[in-house]
């Protein structure tokens, strides 16, 4: 079956890989920016992202993927340590557990996946400096800024938030939401951390760690990557004033006197942190889109960051993107076409069916979920809301977050498209195990 991805980001990326090792073929992933790019610092991959990224042959090891052990809660204030994340929620296997890897390591590890020689299925094919203008869903279609025209049997929108994908298969604006959130994002070497005894002493090697500010608009969190050698920081603001469609600079930079302001009122091991950070830091200001009402229309299907931007709160959106692309592998496993290979729009709705079953409403609970910072019980807050998309016995449950970290955490999307599957007709000839 021919195969057209859009993006090669991290969502581009897997769904490229999970559909290469269910043996479709030909696949070509076509992104916007000229060379292979990757921003940002740090990524959380939590225990049900990295059961994927095992069954899809990821090297932890090689490409430095720091395993973590447990949390620590932290008055941002006193710096008392006031909770703890134990070991049950970081580490469910020894294929599924809570990992941290420098976003430019990961984006490697997969390329070399997706288009090495070695492993199953065909090497695909990657086309750069190819940024995507028009979808067209009845045909099966994309039209590139030089004016070229592409057509698939399926077409998979993996282009970002910006995609204008979802605007094709609904048929009308597609707005994002400003969240208020703004995040100056930092990496600090261990080491020098380790230097300082105040610093040293909040920064246990391997743990992740969250400081909230009194005013419980204000946290840091931290992280280590590159097997502890680096320590990847977020310092976070939640401000009033959000709405869809906000036309705010989305990305600045601040100094190190501006780190220090947002640090004002934490505790001086942390206010030290700005002394460490280099001159010049970004920013970014947050934003994410109210859940889609439908991922496909004809041959055009939306996935990752493309269909359900969200915040960072729960740490889960790289792992919603695995999850997707976790999912198309069983959806399209064991297909065998027509004549000439193609597949017909009546089976290919089919499975897309299948696949919006499982991945709608547990993707859209996760985008609202992670508005609220950790320190906050998101599913009693907005239980009401999340009962829009999921039944009462299928969430998580009330009463504090240990149930939402296992619910994320211990998902078993193996079983559930199974179940899907069966529901539409379909057959499971999956190659995870």
């Amino acid at each position: 079956m021919n195969i057209i991805i859009t993006g090669a980001g991290i969502a581009g990326l897997t769904t490229a890989l999970s559909l290469r090792r269910a043996h479709h073929q030909p696949i070509t992933i076509y992104e916007r920016s000229p060379t292979a790019t990757a921003f940002g610092a740090g990524i959380s991959l939590g225990p049900n992202c990295t059961r994927i990224l095992t069954s899809f042959g990821l090297d932890y090891a090689k490409w430095r993927i720091t395993k973590g052990t447990r949390g620590h809660v932290y008055d941002g204030t006193s710096l008392a340590r006031v909770g703890e994340i134990g070991e049950e929620s970081f580490r469910v296997s020894d294929e599924e557990f809570q990992a941290y890897a420098h976003r430019v390591d990961l984006q490697n590890a997969l390329l070399e996946l997706v288009t090495g020689e070695e492993g199953e299925g065909t090497p695909v094919r990657i086309v750069y400096g190819a940024g995507v203008t028009a979808y067209d869903c009845d045909a099966g279609s994309i039209t590139l800024e030089s004016g070229a025209q592409h057509f698939a049997d399926l077409v998979i929108a993996a282009d970002g938030m910006h995609s204008l994908a979802p605007a094709a298969v609904l048929g009308r604006d597609v707005r994002l939401r400003d969240t208020g959130v703004t995040v100056v994002r930092f990496m600090l070497a261990a080491s020098v951390v380790a230097e300082d005894p105040v610093t040293a002493s909040l920064f246990p090697r391997g743990l992740f760690s969250f400081f909230f500010h009194a005013d419980r608009r204000r946290f840091l969190l931290h992280y280590p990557v590159r097997d502890g050698e680096e320590l990847n920081f977020g310092m976070y603001r939640l401000e009033e004033g959000v709405g869809e469609g906000v036309e705010r600079m989305l990305r600045f930079t601040c100094d190190r006197e501006g780190l220090e302001r947002e640090l004002e009122g934490f505790g001086e091991g942390l206010v030290k942190l700005a002394g460490m950070a280099g001159d010049v830091l970004p920013v970014w200001r947050l934003q994410d889109r109210e859940p889609l009402e439908r991922w496909w229309r004809g041959r055009v299907l939306v996935v990752g960051d493309a269909a359900h931007p969200m915040l960072p709160m729960q740490g889960q959106g790289a792992a919603m993107c695995v999850e997707d692309a976790g999912a198309l592998g069983h959806v399209f496993s064991g297909f065998v076409g027509e004549g000439d290979g193609k597949m017909a729009i009546g089976e290919l709705e089919n499975r897309f069916r299948a696949f919006e079953s499982v991945r709608r409403g547990r993707v859209s609970v996760v985008q609202l979920i992670s508005r609220l910072p950790y320190h906050r019980i998101a599913v009693d807050e907005m239980w009401d809301e999340l009962c829009k998309f999921m039944n009462e016995d299928e969430l998580p449950g009330r009463g504090g977050n240990t149930d939402v970290r296992n619910w994320l955490g211990r998902y078993n999307l193996e079983d559930a498209c199974k179940r899907a599957m069966e529901d539409v007709g379909l057959r499971d000839k999956s190659f995870v195990a």
